[in-house]
């Protein structure tokens, strides 16, 4: 009866050896006497049971031999992990989008230009036909207004007529430059710039147009045309025009300004929206 608690602890203790995490097992030299030893490792696979194994194991479940080189290895380079949102390496040489895009955009400089032409146009006719109405003269040409307002005989007659011509084209090329500073949202004074090289083009066009028609009948005469602006005075008609020019860009400038803060504004809104 007295040996067999004390059995079972040791065959306790035996399990308590292969059970453990630990592969080495201090025994307690009261309960195995010195004679069995004061440690106990757990169960192995001996180096020798190993190659016996891999010998009676099949070649095809046998590991892949490598061969060895009697040159030293070169160490690879680490890779650098590229982040998942990093854009995309841009070419040598080759502009990044958002280079091309602060450019000046034809597209959106052509539409500004045909809005800076279609408010002109529409608003002059108004203007012509509201004054007429009030009794206040008004004149074909843009040089002939100044000439009349440099004439003190009809200086107060021709100024409101210069004025009302002045804030139109502002008006016009302010809207012009905030159209374009609308469909790029980038650069804005240089789609103010665009929208009035478009112009200038058009100007030329309109110019070279009434040129090549002169020997017609019934000649071609833009209203827009270098001869109807620069007669009849060629140095009043050539400061008129650089006048013309600076006020046209300054209002294009004003726009596009404008509207690259109204843009701005809408992308504010949008992203505290969502």
């Amino acid at each position: 009866m007295t040996d067999q608690p004390k059995n079972r602890r040791d065959f306790d203790e035996w399990d308590a050896v292969f059970e453990d995490s630990d592969p080495t097992r201090v025994l307690d030299p009261r309960t195995f006497g010195q004679d069995a030893g004061v440690s106990a490792t757990r169960y192995q696979r001996s180096p020798q049971a190993d190659q016996e194994y891999q010998h009676a194991a099949p070649a095809q479940a046998q590991p892949p031999q490598q061969v060895y080189s009697a040159e030293p290895a070169i160490p690879a380079q680490p890779v650098q992990a590229v982040p998942a949102s990093a854009p995309p390496a841009t070419p040598l040489g080759a502009s990044s989008p958002a280079a091309a895009l602060k450019r000046v955009q034809f597209i959106p400089a052509f539409c500004g230009a045909l809005v800076a032409y279609a408010l002109a146009t529409g608003s002059l006719a108004l203007a012509r036909t509201v004054m007429g109405i009030l009794g206040v003269s008004t004149y074909s040409g843009l040089t002939e207004t100044v000439l009349a307002v440099t004439t003190p005989a009809s200086r107060a007659q021709a100024l409101p007529w210069l004025i009302t011509v002045a804030v139109l084209i502002a008006v016009a090329f302010g809207c012009a430059g905030y159209t374009a500073s609308r469909m790029t949202a980038l650069a804005p004074s240089k789609q103010a710039v665009g929208v009035l090289a478009v112009s200038t083009l058009g100007v030329l066009l309109a110019t070279l147009l009434t040129w090549s028609t002169a020997q017609l009948t019934p000649p071609l005469a833009p209203a827009y045309a270098l001869q109807s602006l620069l007669t009849p005075d060629l140095a009043i008609g050539a400061l008129t025009a650089l006048a013309t020019g600076v006020l046209a860009l300054a209002g294009a400038l004003i726009g596009a300004g404008l509207g690259t803060r109204y843009h701005r504004a809408l992308t504010g809104a949008d992203a505290r929206t969502h």
